[in-house]
């Protein structure tokens, strides 16, 4: 049996041991306990003050350089797309920004005319129903067969025909008439499969097809890979046609060969085509332009700042100065 005064033992040691927390509590040690926690959280503060500062000191630089890419823009390309007529084919609606400063870039080197295609999800979302539409575009153009599989690429084959005004990659078939050309820009655009632009009126000689797209969205990747297909077509009935063609993307995927830019930048056949990642930042739009130019020269490559890039940049200056050499 317990002794009784055990449990007056006891509850002395407790009252002993809660007297010792309060005194510690209310004394010294509660004292600097507050000093460290006031201490961290002035640390914190500063910390916080210093890197909103560093952010707006980053993005002021940023700005400063895209300044500075825009005002190289003249001296860079102006006059080099003088006479070329070029189509602009967006895959996607995701980044129209990117869009808009990749025309104005093409417009200051001096094109003639950019029309601007956009691919709407009517051609691209799952389970769209082509094959009405299908068979228009091949009634207009029967002697045509596209190389395509999916409908939506087979539909964009015969809009690249219509824009170039090519009678197709048989060289026995001759260039499309203005009314074949026409009516199939109707068929596709009136069936809302692709909002075009600018005039098209006359064909168009060069290309660049702009996707936007994060190939990486897994919510999104079939969505993705439709656009992706769609865009490999393009890129190779181009090249087949021998029409001067960028590819422009945000990034290039290595590990997973999802985006666009990766599958062609491992596609060594395609000699009138070249690839650019980076088209969201503005120096990816104007090196989009000036590979533009390098390929209408028959220097097609792969530019950017990714690994699987070749080259930074095109180098403009040696063409230019041999143009601008005088004969004899």
């Amino acid at each position: 049996m317990i002794d009784f005064r055990y449990h007056i033992v006891s509850l002395i040691s407790v009252f002993v041991a809660l007297a010792v927390g309060i005194v510690l509590g209310a004394g010294a040690l509660r004292g600097n306990l507050g000093e460290q926690l006031t201490t961290q959280v002035e640390h914190l503060r500063t910390e916080k003050d210093d890197l909103r500062q560093k952010l707006e000191e980053q993005q002021g630089q940023v700005r400063a350089l895209e300044d500075f890419g825009r005002a190289l823009v003249p001296s860079l390309l102006d006059g080099r797309l003088t006479g070329h007529r070029v189509a602009l084919v967006a895959l996607d609606e995701n980044n129209p920004a990117a869009l808009d400063g990749l025309g104005t870039d093409v417009t200051a080197a001096g094109a003639s005319e950019v029309v601007r295609v956009r691919i709407t999800g009517k051609l691209t979302d799952e389970g769209a129903d082509l094959s009405q539409v299908l068979g228009k575009l091949r009634a207009v153009l029967p002697g045509y067969t596209p190389s395509a599989t999916s409908d939506s690429a087979q539909v964009s084959e015969y809009l690249l025909l219509a824009l170039s005004g090519r009678g197709g990659t048989d060289s026995a078939l001759p260039p499309m008439s203005q009314t074949k050309r026409q009516e199939i820009l109707e068929l596709i655009s009136g069936d809302s499969l692709a909002v075009i632009d600018g005039d098209a009126q006359t064909p168009l000689d060069s290309l660049i097809i702009v996707s936007t797209s994060a190939f990486k969205d897994a919510e999104l990747a079939q969505q993705r890979e439709r656009e992706k297909t769609v865009g490999l077509s393009l890129a190779k009935l181009a090249n087949q046609l021998a029409v001067p063609t960028v590819v422009a993307g945000p990034e290039v995927d290595t590990q997973t060969q999802l985006s666009l830019l990766a599958s062609l930048r491992g596609d060594g056949s395609l000699r009138h085509v070249s690839t650019v990642d980076g088209i969201l930042r503005q120096d990816g739009q104007i090196v989009t332009v000036m590979a533009l130019v390098a390929t209408i020269e028959g220097r097609a490559d792969a530019f950017g700042a990714a690994r699987t890039a070749r080259l930074r940049l095109p180098d403009l200056t040696a063409q230019q100065l041999v143009q601008e050499t005088p004969v004899g």
